[in-house]
């Protein structure tokens, strides 16, 4: 409904996430990929409470999320 309306939506599994995150931290473009996922209106975030996270994914998520 809010893509229809015209909202930016970003879908993306909580693991595909994660791993694009630490990947992206690795390469030094953390602050890139976090900028992405935040310019999008809407985060839809699948498996979220169900995949378990280490504490670096955590950590990295929750700078998309903060």
């Amino acid at each position: 409904a809010a893509a229809q309306r015209g909202h930016s939506v970003r879908f993306v599994t909580v693991a595909q996430l994660a791993t694009e995150l630490v990947e992206a931290r690795d390469a030094r473009e953390l602050g890139r990929v976090v900028a992405r996922y935040n310019r999008a209106e809407v985060l839809i975030l699948d498996e979220l409470g169900y995949v378990p996270l280490s504490r670096v994914d955590a950590e990295l998520l929750f700078r998309v999320l903060g």
